[in-house]
């Protein structure tokens, strides 16, 4: 667990369906930035629904955004995954970074479309 003094990390990894967002956050977050926490609405879903994780999605959204407020509550490094297709995260992540948490966004696509450039960090996005 983090010490308050030091500044949460978020990690997003981004991009469309079926990129490999989920196969680059299990080899990126442990390995190279030590972040043991992922959400990740798929798995959640499957964990619900093994067979048909589709019918859980809603309720997989629900417990991505409560884990997510938990989580930063809890001022812990963190990961999670989306296509960053709507605004859904926006005042979630404001919120976050308001609270300190330094946000990075990775992307898995080739081209780096869901973040722009590969290092940005959200900024402009989630500025208050």
């Amino acid at each position: 667990m983090m010490t308050s003094r030091r500044k949460p990390n978020l990690y997003i990894i981004a991009g469309p369906n079926g990129v490999g967002k989920t196969t680059f956050a299990r080899e990126f977050l442990p390995y190279y930035v030590e972040c043991l926490e992922f959400v990740n609405a798929d798995l959640i879903a499957g964990g619900l629904s093994p067979f048909m994780p589709e019918r859980a999605a809603i309720q997989a959204g629900r417990i991505v955004l409560e884990q997510i407020h938990v989580l930063g509550q809890q001022r812990r490094n963190f990961g999670f995954e989306s296509t960053l297709s709507g605004k859904a995260y926006v005042k979630l992540l404001r919120d976050l970074k308001r609270d300190g948490y330094a946000v990075h966004c990775h992307s898995a696509s080739s081209d780096h479309s869901a973040c722009g450039d590969p290092d940005y960090s959200w900024d402009a996005y989630i500025a208050t």
